[in-house]
């Protein structure tokens, strides 16, 4: 059965650079044999063009994204190229654009779906047309369906196995559902493997350290001495290894007559797509009210009414009926070792001095001069 394109032309270009026809079609509906993974299957004189750039399975932010491909033999005057892009589970809103080129700009398509993240597909043929430039017959098979993942961050690269240390190799070496899953594992790990009583000297990224773990969790050496700000470097370190991006959260919160300081790491989930906090300290995270994890943002800007502390998927509490000794710090925070604080007002008295330390506000507290910071403040005042 012959595929012709049907549906609402919402744009027609002619371009001196290449480009003769570019046909948008949008809300097309494929026969009930046609399916846009695999294409037509019409009498067809040559092999399908052949996806270049980007690569298979590629991820992108910006939507800033050319598609580009080679083909075995050169288009006639009567041939052009045809273009598929598609979301997922949306097969039923395909975009078709015609060209003479072997390459497109699919910024405009791919901003026309209105989709912040998740997966896009694309494919390529080759199409015999008439006189007047319509549809004849098909010119090739359809490519093999391309797919790109929208995200809000690009992935780290994981180390090669053969470069990950000891500890890397032991938590990556076991299977897991879920992003979360593996996270919570390296987190697990960390606070399984380590005394958070006290704290000992490591090097900067406490690789050191690491491998204490793995000989303590091998049953041949003693726990690491780390307390939080350890071992969230520590969990830090083994989950940049594993391709993770987490960054360090200090803390600090003004209902004592001294600074209250405590360290966490919040994690970039590349399933969600959003930064979700830990405490390694405690092995606890955070979720909202629709059980979805949370971000330092969200905890301390947002109501703490709703916040649940985990200890692992099955087994949470209302944070603030818990026992979680941390519970009232989430007040301000830096992200690692920058110079702005962000800082919840109803919360944190940034004038506040305290009498236990040499009666210094909290930018005094910490360098000698509040003009080495910045302060941003923020207050949500929702349910959320």
């Amino acid at each position: 059965m012959e595929s012709r394109p049907v549906g609402k032309l919402i744009l027609v270009t002619v371009l001196a650079a290449g480009m003769i026809i570019a046909g948008l079609w949008t809300a097309r509906r494929l026969e009930d044999d046609e399916d846009p993974a695999s294409g037509q299957t019409a009498v067809i004189s040559l092999d399908a063009p052949v996806p270049v750039a980007p690569v298979n399975g590629a991820e992108f932010v910006s939507s800033e994204v050319e598609l580009q491909w080679t083909w075995e033999s050169t288009l006639t005057a009567q041939q052009v190229y045809s273009v598929r892009v598609w979301v997922a589970d949306q097969d039923q809103e395909i975009r078709e654009i015609w060209l003479e080129a072997a390459a497109f700009d699919a910024q405009a398509v791919i901003d026309s779906f209105a989709q912040a993240t998740g997966d896009f597909h694309w494919q390529v043929a080759v199409i015999n047309t008439g006189t007047n430039g319509e549809y004849v017959s098909m010119g090739s098979a359809w490519s093999e369906p391309q797919t790109l993942h929208r995200v809000r961050r690009l992935s780290l690269t994981p180390l090669p196995v053969t470069g990950q240390s000891a500890a890397a190799r032991l938590v990556g070496a076991h299977e897991y559902d879920t992003r979360a899953a593996q996270i919570d594992a390296v987190r697990d790990f960390v606070w399984s493997h380590s005394s958070g009583e006290s704290q000992d000297d490591f090097a900067p990224d406490y690789s050191d350290a690491l491998q204490m773990m793995v000989d303590h969790a091998n049953g041949t050496g003693p726990l690491p001495d780390l307390l939080c700000s350890g071992q969230a470097t520590a969990a830090l370190t083994l989950l940049r290894e594993l391709g993770l991006e987490a960054r360090l959260i200090f803390l600090y919160a003004d209902d004592s007559d001294s600074v209250i300081e405590h360290t966490m790491l919040e994690v970039f989930n590349p399933d969600t797509q959003y930064w979700e906090l830990h405490d390694i300290l405690k092995n606890r995270f955070f979720v909202d009210d629709a059980f979805n994890r949370a971000s330092i943002e969200r905890l301390v800007f947002g109501s703490l009414d709703s916040i649940r502390v985990c200890a692992s998927e099955d087994v949470c509490a209302p944070l603030l009926e818990s026992a979680y000794p941390f519970r009232g710090i989430f007040e301000a925070f830096r992200y690692g070792h920058s110079d702005t604080f962000w800082v919840n007002p109803d919360r944190f008295d940034v004038t506040k001095r305290f009498p236990t330390n040499a009666d210094r506000n909290l930018a005094e507290y910490l360098t000698g001069d509040p003009r080495d910071f910045v302060f941003r403040f923020d207050s949500w005042r929702t349910t959320r």
